[in-house]
């Protein structure tokens, strides 16, 4: 490339950097998430690969630069959501204090009420008290963030369940549409999904580094994530650590089959002890019925709720909350469980938006369902990984389905665990084909993981 030719390329660069800075940013980590997409791939996979990023980016890209062009006179910015709105203009008001600017008593008290509070606002603040003010380019941020954790799930999946399973789910990561939409607004999520998938790649990394210097960088790696976790968002931390914590444990216990019945044998004694102790019953007891209070607070709160306490609960309201008995906080528990995985069913829908979300929640109940068959065949290929992804699941259903009674609530944070869902279903759904078909047909997905 001749000298004016460079010249050119460093004035437009420049150009574009004084116009948006993070943009820019963006634009030059593609190639490093390609590089690390791509390692190790065949021509075939690699195209695949290629063409499912590259449309994955180009439709965030599209979705942001419509935010510009359908910003109102009136308004300072435009998003998506107003929580994104929020968090935005929360890491101004960070940022003003930062460089001695006033922001008003009011949006002091807002700032320092520690209901939503999050290190991710310090985060994005710091982040425009160097390149200033970027309500647009901040959404690269969870742009580059969710492509980075999908990337990192597709080469954990590849390794563990064969390339056509990794495929297929990085295809359904990368265009299912609610992660779609939050990847593209300045909320917690993508954030959220890219360290939970670090996370997961760190753990496997403790287990399966054959050197000691290995292991404990691993290990600090994973404590750093965990903490991190933390302190973007407190409910996170339990569903992320307590799936990784619990599949290495149930991972070890069911490597041999005598452990593993010794196992259930002590799970068995330790449970009916419990419950024959009237502190821990009633300890149990108590945390039901908070949950039962949130569960009440949020069907009649705005918005679209469902109900799975018994009708007197919502007849009196949460008041009663604390006379919840052993048999109806068990139906409870049931319902909300069920719930997790079934809400909103068709005939819950009601508004137009409701109604777009149809399709996303009729394949959601595919993915369930083929998520059964895809333990079975994950077990028989990578036993940990599988254990992982399970217990991510089981987590979240226990930290979010009885915690929930808002529909549009529980999509929101039922999406932490559906990565999980989608590895574990394209699993399914692979061995599924490839017990149809011939073997040679599925050649692609036939080959055994080998820690």
């Amino acid at each position: 490339m001749t000298t004016v030719k460079w010249a050119l390329v460093g004035v437009l660069a420049g150009v574009a950097y004084s116009v948006s800075p993070l943009t820019v940013v963006f634009a030059l980590l593609l190639p490093l998430l390609w590089t690390w997409a791509a390692r190790g791939l065949d021509a075939s996979e690699r195209r695949w690969v290629a063409a499912l990023l590259g449309a994955g980016t180009l439709i965030r890209a599209g979705a942001i630069f419509a935010l510009l062009l359908t910003t109102g006179q009136n308004q300072h910015f435009n998003t998506y959501f107003p929580d994104s709105q929020f968090a935005i203009t929360r890491s101004w008001w960070i940022r003003n204090i930062w460089l001695e600017a006033p922001i008003g008593p009011v949006n002091e008290n807002i700032l320092y009420n520690p209901y939503g509070a999050t290190s991710y606002s310090y985060v994005l603040g710091a982040i425009q008290f160097l390149v200033g003010a970027a309500p647009y380019g901040l959404n690269f941020i969870s742009t580059a963030a969710f492509l980075a954790g999908a990337v990192a799930l597709y080469r954990m999946a590849r390794q563990s369940f064969g390339p056509s399973t990794a495929i297929m789910g990085f295809a359904l990561l990368l265009f299912w549409p609610s992660t779609m939409a939050w990847s593209v607004s300045m909320l917690k999520e993508s954030m959220q999904f890219a360290l939970s998938a670090f996370l997961i790649s760190f753990t496997l990394r403790v287990v399966r580094s054959r050197t000691m210097r290995a292991r404990v960088i691993g290990a600090l790696c994973a404590v750093a994530t965990g903490y991190a976790i933390m302190t973007l968002r407190s409910a996170a931390l339990y569903v992320a650590v307590a799936g990784c914590v619990a599949g290495v444990v149930a991972w070890l216990i069911t490597r041999r089959p005598s452990i593993a019945a010794v196992a259930v044998l002590l799970i068995a004694v330790a449970s009916a002890a419990a419950v024959s102790r009237p502190s821990i019953r009633d300890r149990a007891m108590n945390v039901a019925r908070a949950a039962a209070e949130r569960q009440i607070g949020y069907t009649a709160s705005f918005g679209y709720g469902y109900k799975v306490l018994d009708q007197r609960f919502y007849s009196y309201g949460s008041r009663i909350a604390p006379t919840l008995e052993p048999d109806e906080a068990a139906r409870f528990l049931v319902r909300a469980v069920v719930a997790f995985f079934t809400v909103p069913w068709p005939w819950q829908i009601t508004s137009a938006s409701g109604l777009a979300y149809l399709p996303q929640q009729l394949v959601w109940y595919g993915l369930v369902l083929l998520g059964v068959p895809g333990v079975l065949a994950g077990w028989r290929r990578d036993p940990l990984m599988t254990w992982l992804l399970l217990a991510t699941v089981a987590a979240g259903v226990v930290v979010i389905a009885p915690n929930s009674g808002n529909i549009g609530t529980l999509v929101r944070h039922r999406d932490m665990v559906m990565p999980a869902v989608v590895l574990l279903s394209a699993a399914g759904f692979t061995w599924t084909l490839a017990a149809l078909a011939k073997p040679r047909v599925f050649s692609l997905g036939s080959r055994m993981h080998k820690p």
